[in-house]
């Protein structure tokens, strides 16, 4: 009998992107490029009959590697320090594809093994890896052959425009999304391409729901070949409601770059959205003492959880402080942040993990442990008395 595993869904969507200046708009991408092969819609399954479980090879041969070799840095469940793409949400295979360009159509093309020595050992660059990496490209040739990575909407890689406003249209992505836009303003510095005024247009009719937008850049000669990936906004959602715009995470973006590479965008998830700012809040507090005791807490300094409303005051992440410093408002900055807290575990709570390293967010840090815990033990305080 013949058994076949259902791994993931897998989505492969070109969009249109344009380059705008002097008011000249000029199509310079509209293809269908992914990590792996050609289109591969629905579900990707191994056969298993022939051998080529390749999950369970992953399981078996290469997660033990990963985890000696990269956790320290790499896993937001131990805080590490570098993108958690060892996170094990809800598995180490699902976290590592989660990245895109981590694991390509070869080894070759597989971030995982060319990134090279960095604040961690490589497996480019290191000798004593070197047996590890052999492994793991094995790993990926089969992972290639027989269970073809998910395939996420995804912008096709093109030459930026330095200098000049660059428009993405959504529309290519999703019929609903006609007449969106992202666009940006790129300029090179130094080693980096600096993508700023980063921005989000929704249409008079509909907004976008945005999450996990990846952004990447590519090799001229081989564009499906991930140079290097940005993985600042990885599981951040945003909702740009109808008729208005909105930056793109923080509005500014600095991506590894050099002259002449493409640049190119994918999205965990895209899609139109009917959501309006009165949506943004949450079940009524019960306490709103108990907030109004623990909000400040949002509102100190950077090192101190940070101004959070320098970037949530649009409801950016699902997140809104609109009003936060007006007592008068408690009740809707109190009912939206229980969006963003675990009633039962305080410490799991969005708002706690997002600030603490625990996941990722283009805002600031806690750094020191002392005060990431006395913050920790006021939002307890705040949470228990929501229960």
């Amino acid at each position: 009998m013949r058994t076949r595993a259902v791994l993931g869904w897998a989505l492969s969507l070109g969009v249109l992107a344009t380059a705008s200046a002097c008011g000249e708009t000029q199509v310079i991408g509209a293809e269908d490029l992914g990590t792996v092969g050609g289109a591969h819609d629905g579900a990707f399954v191994v056969d298993t009959d022939a051998g080529h479980d390749v999950q369970a090879e992953f399981e078996q041969l290469v997660q033990p590697l990963l985890l000696a070799d990269c956790v320290g840095c790499h896993s937001q469940v131990t805080g590490g320090m570098g993108p958690g793409f060892l996170a094990a949400n809800p598995d180490v295979l699902t976290s590592l594809l989660g990245f895109r360009g981590l694991i390509g159509a070869t080894p070759e093309g597989s971030r995982l093994l060319t990134k090279p020595q960095h604040l961690g050992d490589s497996y480019k660059d290191t000798a004593r890896l070197a047996p590890h990496a052999l492994v793991i490209a094995q790993w990926i040739r089969d992972f290639a052959m027989y269970a073809p990575p998910q395939r996420k909407p995804q912008v096709a890689p093109f030459f930026p425009t330095i200098g000049a406003t660059n428009t993405i249209e959504l529309g290519a992505l999703d019929s609903a999304l006609a007449g969106m836009t992202i666009t940006f303003t790129p300029t090179v510095n130094g080693s980096y391409l600096k993508l700023s005024e980063l921005k989000v247009t929704a249409t008079s009719g509909l907004g976008v729901r945005i999450q996990s937008p990846v952004f990447a850049t590519y090799a001229p000669a081989s564009p499906t070949v991930t140079v290097e990936v940005d993985a600042s906004m990885l599981n951040y959602e945003q909702i740009v409601y109808k008729g208005t715009s909105a930056p793109l995470s923080a509005g500014l973006l600095l991506l590894p770059y050099a002259s002449g590479q493409l640049i190119g965008v994918s999205f965990g998830i895209i899609e139109s959205s009917m959501a309006t700012p009165s949506m943004m809040g949450g079940t009524a507090c019960k306490n709103l003492g108990a907030w109004s005791t623990f909000k400040p807490r949002l509102q100190a300094a950077q090192g101190n959880a940070g101004a959070c409303s320098s970037c949530h005051n649009a409801g950016f992440g699902g997140f809104n402080t609109t009003g936060i410093a007006n007592n008068a408002m408690d009740a809707q900055t109190c009912a939206a942040a229980l969006l963003v807290v675990d009633l039962n575990t305080p410490a799991a709570s969005k708002l706690y993990t997002q600030i603490t390293d625990n996941d990722p967010h283009n805002g600031g840090k806690i750094q020191d442990p002392t005060i990431a815990a006395a913050f920790l033990a006021d939002l307890t305080t705040f949470v228990n008395a929501e229960k």
